[in-house]
């Protein structure tokens, strides 16, 4: 009886402290579960999200996910009640195959409620709305082993933690499919707090425009991370709590035009303490590392050694525009001295330099590429506006058969502009002739988003593109072509594009091929080279059915996953390198230019005209930064051709289309076994004194006299390194 009594109150006991903090409970996801309540193992396991988190889950408990996608506004992982504190989300399997993508603009994970103790591992997140993961009011919100990845679209933010928020970030990966110039790996704003150790922020096929925005009360401290590939600032702090960064590599921003320190601390910012950190600046200013008032501590400023993976950067060395033929025969000769190729991009409206282009090309080192005839922009906006501004109603532009522009009003001011003769046979002949004639003002085109109908409510303007489409007959060809003056001019012509979308595949063809009238043989006539920027969608079809390969021109780079036949190349040009009477200084700025560029795998010209932007000797200077750089990086100084043909081997080419996919691999960011930052981060307590610590490849960090400096602290033997090894005790061993 005495026991009965004990077992009812101990059950008693059981129940009441039961009631008082609940039950704890483990359920399954799977689409492959019959998706039977409660979901409380793989084979009764849950087919979406909402079927568990619909659940009375007070109490501590746990979701294991299987491997799949879980997408649809069903896998919405919406934390936005009490019952959500003491949850955990724990992955089974492969993190990259455990994926949550509702596939909406809203965010994937939102925690907008007070609650605590919350857990996600082992997953990958993506969203495409302004946050990929969003925490107002979460404390003790902890991501572990995960990969947070913001989809085509995603715009702002992969982690978004305000208010009184408190997150730990530990062995997660961040990257962005596309590319977003404004957009933050970490935003942090209110009274939040953050915590990061041992991550990296990296993209293979897109960036962040900044890893880190700190403006918050709250602290944020960042160890044993890599941060890579921002395309502003790395990291900007102007919040009044600290900021702390050990044992951390920061990477500077990437070479298009940013003039912005690698960390950024505001006037009015808490204390910014960097620790044994590796800081490396904007390769297109090289000089700035970071703001006046960031305090530092043994800060390393020397390349941090990352073994080369299996991004590449493609450097182009680029001489332009017919300006001196010479200057790229002497270029050539420097550049054989390296065993470097490079590429010249001609007018085809000189024939004196025939000749020597002929030498040029049997030379074998420098790549012939035609650049058009005038220079002229084969875009849409580069055809004709037409406005009206004197006091006759009803102004009209009509283009009829005979190829005569009719400007018309209804008084007398009206103008005809007859193409086919010789004051009017290029865009710039009927502007300087015509234009101001009885009131009319006739442009390039402009529109600059305004409708092109209408610049001004006292006009009518249309485009010939728009003339075009309505003109009878609709195959009428504003290409004219004339045969250049003084002897036998095969294959150069005297070319503008009155309307590209007309006629634009015949101007290729005929500003494309190069032929040599003695030889007959043609240069490059498979590489094209549009300038003044990105070609339109119509110059990018006239390639293909023209058979082409492209270029685009200066500052048009705008992402990794690249067409093929619209090849998006990116320059910058040689004097932003060249320190002038500084030989060291020039050379270091083209091998962090090339580091950075080999980081994320870009393909850039580095482009010049004549001696007044860079001599032989600066150009020496330069190349011996860039060999400088192939010693630890991946890194091929080559043609625009063989460029655009190793890209082809890099991807995935479809024939149909002439278009390349691009497959940049995500790296190891492994140190060299020489690195200077091996044993030279320091320990910090609560990180580098757990047993059970690993980095972020599932290694043991307890290695050495101190923690490496970055992600990687895995030692192996002699069997799998490379190289001259240190010698450490009785065996050989290397470091990442």
């Amino acid at each position: 009886m005495r026991k009965k009594v004990f077992f009812a109150a101990v059950f008693l006991v059981t129940m009441l402290f039961a009631v008082a903090v609940g039950w704890t409970a483990v359920y399954y996801l799977s689409p492959s579960g019959s998706a039977t309540p409660p979901y409380d193992t793989w084979e009764k396991a849950a087919n979406n999200l909402n079927q568990i988190l619909g659940l009375d889950l007070a109490g501590e408990n746990t979701i294991y996910v299987a491997e799949a996608t879980y997408s649809g506004s069903a896998n919405y992982i919406l934390l936005n009640e009490a019952k959500f504190a003491n949850l955990s989300i724990i992955g089974r399997g492969n993190s990259n195959h455990i994926i949550f993508d509702p596939g909406t603009t809203y965010s994937c994970l939102i925690n907008d409620t007070s609650i605590t103790n919350v857990r996600f591992e082992n997953l990958t997140i993506k969203g495409t709305g302004d946050d990929i993961v969003r925490v107002e009011n979460g404390t003790d919100v902890n991501f572990i082993d995960c990969n947070i990845v913001g989809g085509k679209g995603h715009s702002r933010y992969s982690i978004r933690v305000a208010n009184n928020s408190t997150v730990i970030v530990t062995r997660c990966t961040f990257w962005k499919e596309d590319y977003n110039y404004d957009g933050y790996a970490l935003y942090v704003v209110g009274a939040a707090s953050l915590r990061v150790n041992y991550s990296y922020f990296y993209s293979p096929n897109g960036s962040f425009g900044q890893f880190i925005y700190h403006n918050s009360t709250g602290n944020i401290n960042v160890t044993n991370c890599i941060f890579a590939k921002s395309f502003r600032q790395g990291v900007t702090h102007v919040g009044s709590g600290n900021l702390t960064i050990s044992n951390s590599i920061i990477l500077g921003s990437v070479w298009r035009k940013h003039s912005t320190p690698t960390i950024y601390r505001g006037a009015s910012a808490g204390t910014t303490l960097i620790k044994n950190s590796v800081i490396l600046p904007s390769t297109y200013y090289p000089t700035k590392f970071y703001s006046t008032g960031v305090t530092t501590e043994n800060v390393i400023e020397d390349d941090p050694f990352l073994e080369p993976f299996s991004a590449r950067a493609i450097i182009i060395p680029r001489v332009d525009d017919n300006s001196n033929v010479e200057y790229a025969q002497s270029l050539a000769s420097v550049l054989s001295e390296y065993g470097y190729k490079g590429s010249f991009f001609v007018h085809t409206n000189n024939l004196d330099i025939i000749d020597s282009l002929r030498i040029l090309v049997q030379g074998g080192v420098m790549e012939i590429a035609p650049h058009t005839y005038s220079h002229t922009n084969l875009t849409y906006d580069h055809a004709l506006h037409f406005e009206y501004s004197g006091s006759d109603a009803n102004p009209t532009v009509e283009l009829d058969s005979s190829r005569v522009i009719r400007l018309r009003t209804d008084g007398s001011d009206d103008v005809d502009i007859d193409t086919t003769q010789s004051n009017a046979d290029t865009l710039g002949e009927i502007i300087d002739n015509f234009s101001g004639t009885n009131n009319w003002t006739i442009s390039y085109s402009t529109t600059d988003g305004q409708d092109p109908d209408c610049i001004r409510a006292s006009c009518k303007a249309e485009s010939l593109a728009e003339m075009a489409a309505t003109a009878a007959p609709c195959d009428i060809d504003f290409l004219k072509e004339t045969d250049c003056d003084g002897g036998n001019c095969e294959g150069f012509y005297k070319t503008e594009i009155y309307e590209p979308k007309v006629d634009l595949t015949n101007a290729i063809n005929s500003e494309g091929n190069i032929i040599d009238p003695q030889t007959g043989q043609v240069y490059e006539a498979r590489t094209f080279v549009p300038p003044f920027g990105a070609g339109d969608n119509n110059v990018m079809e006239a390639l293909r059915t023209s058979g082409y390969i492209g270029a685009a021109g200066i500052d048009a780079f705008s992402e990794e996953t690249l067409p093929y036949n619209v090849f998006k190349l990116g320059a910058i040009t040689v004097d932003n390198l060249i320190a002038t009477g500084d030989e060291e200084q020039t050379t270091k700025n083209a091998e962090l230019f090339a580091i950075n560029a080999a980081i994320n795998g870009l393909v850039v010209t580095v482009l010049a005209h004549d001696e007044s932007q860079a001599t032989m000797e600066e150009w020496r200077w330069i190349l011996n930064g860039f060999k400088r750089a192939q010693k630890h990086y991946n890194i091929q100084v080559t043609s625009l051709q063989l460029a655009i043909e190793a890209l082809k081997r890099l991807g995935t080419y479809d024939p149909s289309t002439g278009d390349v996919d691009i497959h940049w691999s995500m790296p190891l960011f492994r140190l060299r076994y020489d690195s200077p930052c091996i044993d030279a981060g320091v320990k910090i307590a609560g990180i580098h004194d757990q047993a059970d610590w690993q980095d972020l490849g599932g290694n043991m960090i307890h290695y050495g006299r101190a923690p490496d400096i970055g992600a990687y602290e895995a030692v192996t033997d002699v069997a799998t390194a490379w190289g001259m090894l240190p010698w450490y005790g009785r065996k050989y061993c290397v470091r990442w």
